[in-house]
């Protein structure tokens, strides 16, 4: 039967989200590139037909490309975000089943009694 818990390295997953958030710049970077060359192109064309069809690539292609980026950038901060909440969460609980752990040793102890025979 597969385990019921949620196995999570908070660490592991930050960090692939702030890499992975990081090449959103580099989505960007592409579509600007590809944008230029593609005007460049149309307009070496100078054909009726081919032109165009260039821009109207260009007009599809490069939001999409854009759209991209800003999709990778909010899958990577939303990892970071989930992390983080990971983490605070086996803090706070941590923190509270030490205490409740603790309080009932302590209760435990007063209660307990040794059994005569």
């Amino acid at each position: 039967m597969p385990a019921r818990y949620l196995d999570v390295d908070p660490d592991a997953v930050g960090t692939a989200g702030r890499t992975t958030a990081s090449t959103s710049t580099d989505w960007e970077s592409w579509a600007s590139h590809v944008d230029g060359q593609l005007r460049g192109a149309a307009e070496q064309a100078s054909d009726p037909v081919v032109t165009p069809a260039f821009e109207d690539h260009l007009c599809t292609w490069n939001p999409r490309i854009q759209s991209m980026a800003r999709n990778v950038d909010a899958l990577g901060t939303n990892a970071v975000s989930a992390s983080n909440v990971v983490a605070n969460a086996d803090s706070t609980s941590t923190t509270t089943l030490t205490t409740t752990g603790a309080a009932a040793h302590g209760l435990s102890s007063v209660l307990s009694r040794p059994i005569a025979q």
